[in-house]
């Protein structure tokens, strides 16, 4: 008498309900194969309802056993089950997807040698073509039934109730989103590759937010995520493949001013305060051990007169090692408190490791901290919304790295702190990390608005980027955004590292204060290319 379970359940006894059984039977039974996404989430969403359906038609055991099969995809040797299932099935989805796609080029091409297609006809046979591929269209999909809406797939990241409690609902977010693009895909005048289009197909009509905005996280590693499930090993290679080539080569990284900088001063000074506060392996369990004496810590890390502009860094790396010196010397140890506040955890620690290694800078790039408000977040919501007496506001961070293009200030980095150096928010750190990755695809969208204004070419704008800084506890990951030809936006890590909580980790500062270093270097060569590109084009930058 259940009417809401797939067929299935309702044909085969309840001892083949396996998963395996159940993915046969629907590649065999139906003439259409939906994605991987739907399928599994019919199966799991059947088995709930038997489970609580009460009716005396249906016995304890069938409950049971779906309690068992339920429990089963949550277990260590489910997932290795589900794992195969997904590659499984996904072959058979990417075969027939390949073979629809090439039946319908034939029918094409077929028509067109034999029949005198009127123009009328030929858009009936495009809107087809697009209505099979494709489904419903993005402006019927966003008019769909409230329950259907809010019908989420188990693989959906859940709502980060911590950050709508802080900083509000994303609502406003999301509808910006759908307007921003469908204007991208109307305006857009691009040569696309085989491989993007393919990719791009294969994210639409599945129940994932990032993938709605044609954002691709690379760096996933949980093997329910609509990447992980969406996308073959081959696909991600792939697109990790064009990530690399956009991001700035080896040569160019290393032949700057910056590097420069680092290997003659910089590094010997991190070498000088290492020395000093280390311990050594060998020696991390004896007794009685002498550590070599920190004075030099206190010491002015400079010659002659102070010139800003030349010591400053000095002074930032001085001042992250007396952070740990007092840190480890001190009874109370903030980053082991699970009710220290997040302000407290973000201005002991993790502003001095990356946004103060700016201060130097800030004629041309800033990072500015606290609960900062996004003027890009701002500005898109007033373009995409009637003209209201209040002005929309903008989406708060804990960071904004800003630089000046043509006497123009423009947003490309943000950072999120999820909490405390113990905080343990699973919910908080995947919301704040999909908001990062939407004001990161706003900034590149804004990014190339800048520039095509002036004159610039697609291929000029390849270069262009967005970071991303999640703090999560005390591990601090850097994400980079790249967009393709086609409106694909494809993310992943560039660096990230681990703050250390006591006195024996300490030969992790000086990788931490490299790491830091370098993509402070990696800005001054974005702000450089960004200059170069306004240049070419004949229009006056700072």
């Amino acid at each position: 008498k259940e009417t809401n379970v797939n067929e299935y359940f309702k044909k085969v006894e309840a001892q083949y309900w396996q998963l395996k059984h159940y993915l046969n039977y629907r590649l065999g039974n139906e003439s259409i194969i939906l994605p991987w996404v739907q399928v599994y989430e019919d199966w799991l969403q059947s088995l709930k309802k038997i489970k609580k359906t009460n009716h005396k038609e249906i016995p304890g055991c069938v409950s049971s056993l779906c309690t068992e099969l339920l429990n089963v995809t949550s277990s260590f040797e489910g997932a290795s089950v589900l794992e195969s299932c997904v590659q499984w099935y996904n072959k058979f989805y990417e075969r027939n997807f390949e073979l629809q796609f090439a039946e319908r080029v034939r029918k094409l091409e077929t028509d067109i040698l034999h029949c005198n297609f009127s123009s009328q006809k030929m858009a009936e046979l495009t809107n087809e073509s697009s209505e099979v591929n494709s489904g419903p269209s993005k402006k019927s999909s966003r008019k769909r039934p409230a329950e259907e809406e809010e019908a989420s797939s188990v693989i959906t990241s859940p709502l980060n109730l911590r950050d709508q409690h802080r900083r509000g609902s994303n609502t406003e977010d999301d509808d910006f989103f759908d307007d921003y693009n469908e204007s991208e895909e109307e305006n857009e005048n691009e040569e696309t590759s085989t491989e993007v289009q393919l990719i791009i197909s294969k994210m639409e009509n599945v129940n994932c937010r990032l993938f709605k905005y044609r954002i691709v996280n690379l760096s996933e590693k949980n093997l329910v995520d609509p990447v992980n499930i969406v996308f073959s090993n081959d696909d991600k290679k792939r697109m990790r493949k064009f990530w690399k080539e956009m991001e700035p080569s080896a040569e160019e990284k290393h032949n700057t001013v910056r590097r420069s900088k680092w290997e003659g001063s910089i590094k010997p000074l991190v070498n000088k305060y290492a020395l000093a506060i280390e311990v050594k392996a060998e020696t991390i369990f004896d007794d009685n051990v002498r550590s070599s004496s920190i004075k030099v810590i206190f010491e002015p890390p400079f010659e002659d007169e102070f010139d800003f502009k030349k010591h400053y860094e000095n002074l930032w790396v001085q001042d992250i090692y007396r952070r740990f010196i007092c840190l480890f010397n001190s009874p109370f140890n903030i980053l082991r408190d699970a009710n220290t506040l997040e302000i407290a955890y973000r201005e002991a620690f993790v502003n001095p490791l990356i946004p103060k290694a700016f201060d130097d800078l800030n004629d041309k790039i800033r990072f500015q901290i606290g609960e900062i408000e996004s003027k890009l977040r701002k500005k898109q919501r007033n373009e995409t919304k009637g003209q209201n007496p209040r002005v929309n506001s903008g989406s708060k961070h804990d960071g904004i790295l800003k630089i000046y293009m043509n006497a123009s200030e423009m947003e490309i980095g943000f950072m999120e702190v999820v909490g405390n150096a113990m905080a343990e928010d699973i919910t908080g750190y995947h919301g704040d990390m999909k908001k990062l990755f939407k004001v990161m695809q706003i900034s590149i969208f804004y990014q190339r608005q800048h520039h095509l204004i002036r004159g610039a070419s697609e291929d000029q704008l390849l270069c262009i980027q967005s970071f991303g800084l999640l703090v999560y506890q005390r591990e601090t990951t850097i994400y980079t955004m790249h967009r393709i030809k086609g409106g694909l936006h494809v993310v992943d890590i560039l660096t990230n590292f681990t703050i250390p909580d006591n006195r024996d980790q300490v030969y992790v500062i000086d990788e931490i204060i490299e790491k830091a270093y370098l993509f402070k270097s990696s800005y001054g060569l974005l702000y450089k290319v960004a200059g170069s590109i306004a240049e070419s084009v004949g229009i006056f930058t700072i």
